[in-house]
């Protein structure tokens, strides 16, 4: 599978992560790797939200 293909997957069928706007930056038979951008994950102390960093976590499963 391509990066964009699981990219069009998530956003398709878990729609967190279109608003995550997670993005597949790789694929291969021993890993995927997953990136998501700071600002739409941002919490009040301009970290990470905790859920952001779980669910982008969990994605990655």
């Amino acid at each position: 599978m391509l990066p964009a293909e699981l990219e069009k997957y998530l956003h398709n069928n878990i729609p967190l992560s279109k608003a995550m706007e997670v993005s597949v930056v790789s694929v291969s038979t021993d890993a995927v790797v997953l990136r998501a951008p700071l600002v739409p994950n941002i919490n009040h102390r301009e970290t990470v939200f905790g859920g952001s960093a779980s669910a982008l976590a969990i994605l990655y499963s």
